[in-house]
C-alpha cells in the first residue's frame, strides 16, 4: 500500500480551491444603475423621455422622442435589455438619433453601471461582446470600463474615427475586492446630419457559477486521491 504525501491542492480556472474542503469565489452585488434617455428638439418644441431600473431584476425598456415631422425635425430612440446576477451580467443596448434641418437636435443614450464585490478567493471571468457605431458625425460613442481595487482592469471606447475595443472574447481573473462595471452607448446629432448616428453594445460577462464546478472538481480530486492509494 502506498501513502499519499502532502496535501492535494488544485485551482481550477481560478474559481475553486480544494484542500480537503472546497472554497469557492463568492460574488456579492452592491448596487446598480441602468437607464435609457432620449431628447428631440425643434424650438419651441422639445420632447424628452427617460427611464431607469428600480433594482437588480431583469430590465427591458425602450424610449423615443420626436420633434417636428420631416424636414425640419428630429427623432431619437434608446433601448436596453439587461440582466444582472452573481454569475452573469448581460446587456443589449442600442441608440439612434437623427435630425433634418439646422434648427433641430436629437440625442439618445443607454447606460449600465454595476458595483460588485469578489469575496473569499479570486474569481475568473469571461466576456463575449460586440460594439458598433454608425452615422455621419463623430458624436456617437460606445464604451466599456471595469475598475477594481488596483485601478483599471480595462477601458474600451469606440468612436466614429477611433476604436480601442479588442477582439472578443476576453477572459481573466479578478482578485478579491470591489469592482465597478460601466457600459454606455450614446450620441447627439451634429450639424447637417442626414444619416443620424447610431450605436449598439452586446455584452455577456460570465463569472462561472460554482455549484457544479465545485462538485465536479472535488469529486475529481477525491478520485485522484483514491487512485494514489494502494
Amino acid at each position: 500500500m502506498s501513502r499519499e504525501i502532502g496535501t492535494i491542492t488544485a485551482l481550477i480556472t481560478g474559481a475553486v480551491l480544494c484542500t480537503g474542503t472546497c472554497v469557492q469565489a463568492s460574488i456579492s452585488l452592491v448596487s446598480q444603475s441602468r437607464s435609457v434617455a432620449t431628447s428631440a428638439a425643434l424650438p419651441p418644441i422639445t420632447d424628452s423621455h427617460s427611464d431607469s431600473a428600480p433594482d437588480f431584476s431583469p430590465w427591458t425598456r425602450t424610449v423615443s422622442s420626436t420633434a417636428g415631422t420631416g424636414n425640419p425635425g428630429a427623432t431619437a430612440s434608446a433601448s436596453q435589455n439587461s440582466s444582472i446576477s452573481t454569475s452573469t451580467i448581460s446587456a443589449v443596448m442600442q441608440m439612434s438619433a437623427q435630425r433634418l434641418g439646422t434648427n433641430s437636435t436629437g440625442s439618445a443614450s443607454s447606460m449600465l453601471n454595476v458595483v460588485f464585490d469578489v469575496l473569499d478567493t479570486p474569481a475568473p471571468y469571461s466576456i463575449i461582446f460586440s460594439s458598433a457605431i454608425a452615422g455621419d458625425n463623430s458624436g456617437a460613442a460606445a464604451s466599456a470600463d471595469l475598475t477594481g481595487p488596483s485601478g483599471s482592469v480595462f477601458s474600451w471606447s469606440r468612436h466614429i474615427f477611433n476604436n480601442s475595443w479588442p477582439t472578443s472574447p476576453r477572459s481573466g481573473t479578478l482578485p478579491v475586492g470591489r469592482y465597478t462595471l460601466g457600459l454606455s452607448v450614446g450620441s447627439s446629432t451634429g450639424f447637417g446630419d442626414q444619416i443620424g448616428p447610431s450605436g449598439s453594445i452586446n455584452w455577456n460577462m460570465s463569472i462561472p457559477a460554482p455549484g457544479a464546478a465545485v462538485a465536479f472538481t472535488c469529486a475529481g480530486l477525491f478520485a485522484a486521491r483514491r487512485r494514489r492509494g494502494s
